[in-house]
């Protein structure tokens, strides 16, 4: 899922439709301003990605950087993933993206 960073589902590509796409989008917009503020009070700067690693999988929440329309991409994976290889292709895909401003 892409998502807007003020909680609004812009595009969704699943095998599977199980997930409240809407509610997924808010949830994620929230973590993704909750821990882009916990990053500034460690005086760490701009929120690349959030990884949440779960019994049942993993989820990866990836910053798409851009002045006038920023974005979050939403990852949902099994437990089993090269998370290595997912967090590259993210990043790779965030930078395209962004580069179409």
């Amino acid at each position: 899922m892409i998502c807007s960073t003020d909680g609004f589902e812009i595009t969704t590509l699943y095998k599977k439709n199980i997930f409240n796409q809407t509610k997924l989008a808010a949830v994620s917009s929230s973590l993704h301003a909750m821990v882009s503020a916990l990053m500034n009070e460690l005086q760490l700067i701009k929120c690349q990605s959030i990884t949440l690693d779960a019994e049942n999988g993993k989820a990866v929440l990836t910053s798409i950087p851009s002045s006038q329309y920023p974005m979050i991409i939403v990852v949902l994976a099994n437990k089993d993933i090269l998370l290595g290889q997912l967090l590259h292709a993210l990043k790779k895909s965030s930078l395209v993206i962004s580069s179409f401003e």
